[in-house]
C-alpha cells in the first residue's frame, strides 16, 4: 500500500471511531431516558391497582351489606303485613259477632242498639289496646319503608363501585398497552421510534388523567 492510502485509512479511522461512539453514548441516554419512562408508569400503575383493590372491596362489603338490608327488609314487610292483617282479621270478628248476635237474638226495638253486640266484640278483643295496635302496624310499615329506601341506596352504591372497578381494569389494560409501545422502542433505530414512542406517551397521558377522573367521582 502507497504512503498516500496509508495516510488517508489513518486518517478517517478517527472519525468512523467517533460515530461509532457518539451513537453509542446516544442509545445509552435513550435506554436511561426509557428506563425512567418505564419505572414512572410503574408507578403509575401501582397506584390504579391500589385504587382498583380499594374499590373492588368497597363492592364487595357493599354487596354484603345490600344482601343483610334485604333479608331485614322482607322481616319487616312481613311483619307490618301480619299486622295489618291481625287488624283486619280483628275488625271483621268484632263485626262478624255483631252480626251473628243480632241474627240469633233478634233487635227487640229497631231504634234502639243491641248492647250484647258491643259486649261480645269487646270480649273478642279484649286485651288489646287499638292505639297501640296502630301505632304498632304505623311503626312497623314505617321501618319497612325506611328498610325498603336503605336497600335501594345500597344497591345503586354496589353498582356505582362495580362499575369503577370495571373502569379500572380497563385503564390497567391501556396502561399496558402503552407500556409495551414505550419499551419496544428499544429495539428500533432512532428513526423508526417517534411513531411508536409517541402514541405510548399519549396513552400515558390519557390513562393518568382517565384514572384520576374515576377517583374523583363522586359515590352515591
Amino acid at each position: 500500500m502507497s504512503d498516500a492510502g496509508r495516510a488517508e485509512e489513518a486518517g478517517h479511522a478517527p472519525v468512523a471511531n467517533g460515530d461509532a461512539e457518539h451513537g453509542a453514548g446516544e442509545r445509552d441516554t435513550y435506554k436511561r431516558r426509557v428506563a425512567v419512562v418505564l419505572a414512572l408508569l410503574g408507578v403509575l400503575g401501582a397506584w390504579i391497582g391500589v385504587l382498583h383493590m380499594d374499590s373492588a372491596n368497597n363492592e364487595a362489603r357493599y354487596a354484603r351489606e345490600t344482601t343483610r338490608t334485604a333479608v331485614r327488609s322482607m322481616r319487616a314487610n312481613v311483619n307490618a303485613e301480619t299486622v295489618a292483617g291481625l287488624e283486619r282479621d280483628l275488625d271483621a270478628e268484632r263485626a262478624g259477632l255483631g252480626v251473628i248476635d243480632t241474627f240469633e237474638n233478634g233487635a227487640t226495638d229497631a231504634g234502639q242498639p243491641d248492647e250484647t253486640n258491643a259486649e261480645q266484640a269487646d270480649e273478642a278483643t279484649a286485651g288489646l289496646d287499638p292505639q297501640e295496635r296502630d301505632d304498632l302496624a304505623r311503626r312497623l310499615s314505617l321501618d319497612a319503608h325506611r328498610l325498603k329506601l336503605t336497600r335501594s341506596a345500597l344497591a345503586e352504591t354496589r353498582v356505582t363501585y362495580n362499575n369503577r372497578t370495571s373502569q379500572y381494569e380497563t385503564v390497567l389494560t391501556t396502561l399496558a398497552v402503552a407500556l409495551f409501545l414505550v419499551g419496544f422502542t428499544l429495539v428500533l433505530n432512532r428513526r423508526t421510534r417517534p411513531p411508536v414512542l409517541i402514541p405510548g406517551l399519549l396513552l400515558v397521558i390519557y390513562v393518568g388523567g382517565w384514572a384520576l377522573w374515576i377517583h374523583q367521582r363522586d359515590i352515591p
